[in-house]
């Protein structure tokens, strides 16, 4: 865990150093909700949460790198109740994700222009539960897993984001969606799906 969040990190001073003197670079901190699902599995859509670091280098006027690290929290719900019988299975998987985005933003002035991004992003899995309980064909269960733990989910994720917005001074609000091109499961056709909408602010 300390090597990877090293690496992250240095990769992220890395840009830094050479965007402050090819063109301008902005740095901040950002955060938001995320409304995520594993496709393909007939779950529901679970509530998470994205924070961490971002970082824009800009190209020329319009177009710029957005990257950062974040840790984000995905997974799903799954409820089913019939004839008196209720079965819950939940997730929460967190991940340490680095977006790499290539954007274009446009100014209108007085501090306010909007933007849109896209481009690959990089995960790895570092903590997370799969809670399941209710009455199955063998009885009652209630048990609690590691979404990470052995023969189970892949720790390793990478994907394609989306992320459009509105720059206002040093804010950024921003919608985004992210879909999984890596399998969760290997023997499976689940991928991770996400929906995210919150704020970012720039120093």
């Amino acid at each position: 865990m300390k090597k990877i969040l090293t690496a992250a990190l240095i990769f992220c001073g890395a840009l830094t150093a050479s965007a402050q003197s090819k063109g301008d670079v902005r740095f901040g901190l950002t955060g938001g909700m995320n409304i995520a699902n594993i496709t393909n599995q007939h779950s529901d859509y679970r509530i998470g949460f994205n924070v961490g670091a971002r970082l824009e280098y800009g190209f020329t006027n319009n177009v710029y790198l957005g990257t950062g690290l974040l840790f984000t929290q995905k997974g799903y719900e799954y409820e089913l109740s019939v004839d008196g019988f209720k079965y819950e299975d939940k997730a929460n998987p967190l991940y340490l994700q680095i977006p790499i985005h290539i954007g274009y933003h446009h100014n209108f002035g007085n501090g306010i222009g909007i933007f849109g991004e896209t481009g690959p992003y990089l995960a790895f899995g570092i903590a997370g539960k799969v809670k399941v309980k209710g009455d199955t064909e063998i009885g009652y269960v209630e048990e609690k897993t590691d979404f990470f733990g052995d023969d189970a989910c892949n720790v390793f994720d990478m994907g394609w984001g989306l992320r459009a917005g509105l720059n206002v001074n040093q804010f950024q609000i921003h919608l985004g969606y992210e879909y999984g091109i890596t399998k969760v499961l290997d023997k499976s056709d689940f991928h991770n799906s996400n929906f995210s909408i919150g704020v970012s602010y720039f120093f």
